[in-house]
């Protein structure tokens, strides 16, 4: 039997929002018995002119720690949220976040890509836009896109 899905690639930012793909993710992988990628990108700095420093001077060591960072919060993400036995594998890339979702996915050679949507609206999504949204009008590989779960609302007395 030929199942669908071989290699799924989940992309994380480690807000709790994004947790729901990475539970779809784990899902999936239990399901069709896949290998489970996690990516998460960093988001390059923007250089201001007029700083104290040289442009870029202290960029390269900004940008080691946060991946470092990345890489240990990778590390306790799959620690604390995927189970033992699907053994994923992270990454961690660099640049603008879709772009590198969708250059992941070719690299590894992703059946599919699973990513959670924040729900913004309005004007932040008017400024930030939607990496979701351009993960699916970038990749030539199929997208499952998880709604995470929004605040509850609460009936007033």
């Amino acid at each position: 039997m030929n199942l669908p899905f071989k290699r799924i690639l989940c992309s994380t930012d480690f807000s709790e929002p994004s947790y729901a793909g990475v539970e779809a993710a784990i899902s999936l992988a239990k399901l069709f018995d896949s290998e489970l990628f996690i990516v998460h990108v960093v988001s390059p700095i923007p250089i201001v002119p007029g700083s104290f420093a040289p442009a870029g001077s202290y960029l390269p060591k900004i940008l080691e720690e946060l991946e470092n960072s990345a890489k240990t919060s990778l590390q306790k993400l799959v620690q604390e949220r995927i189970p033992v036995d699907l053994s994923p594998k992270t990454m961690v890339t660099t640049g603008t976040p879709a772009m590198e979702i969708v250059r992941s996915a070719v690299k590894i050679d992703a059946d599919v890509i699973v990513i959670a949507t924040h729900g913004q609206s309005g004007w932040k999504k008017f400024i930030s836009g939607s990496v979701t949204e351009r993960v699916v009008r970038l990749s030539d590989r199929p997208v499952l896109t998880i709604h995470a779960p929004g605040k509850e609302i609460e009936k007033e007395d």
